[in-house]
């Protein structure tokens, strides 16, 4: 038997199905997938055991992946924060070694200015 012919059996044979099997919709459901396979001299056999462990894997395996995602993740923003808290340190020393210089500038102005007001208050 020729491929289109296979198909064209396997249309008829879905078309004879009564509307309230549960082979008709799930058949219908799979039919491009069945006719990719014939197509490409696949033999089209999953069994319902085989799906299932296939999808266990495939979510065993995007669990994975999203833990290493997660792990990542909270590495990389743990690496910002360190990273924000040293340059936070480092403006805050700059800051404070202003302030002290400000500090220290407006004492010696605050002198020069009482030396001045006493100078005044003397003469």
């Amino acid at each position: 038997m020729d491929k289109a012919t296979e198909l064209a059996r396997l249309d008829s044979f879905i078309a004879t199905l009564p509307d309230d099997t549960y082979l008709k919709p799930w058949l219908r459901q799979v039919r491009g997938e069945i006719e990719t396979l014939i197509r490409g001299d696949i033999i089209p056999y999953v069994s319902l055991k085989d799906a299932r462990d296939q999808v266990t894997t495939m979510l065993a395996e995007a669990h994975a992946g999203i833990s290493r995602t997660e792990e990542n993740a909270k590495r990389h923003a743990q690496s910002i924060i360190e990273s924000a808290k040293t340059e936070a340190a480092k403006i805050e020393k700059s800051c404070s070694t202003h302030i002290e210089y400000i500090r220290r500038e407006f004492n010696d102005d605050v002198i020069r200015l009482r030396k001045v007001l006493n100078n005044i208050a003397a003469a």
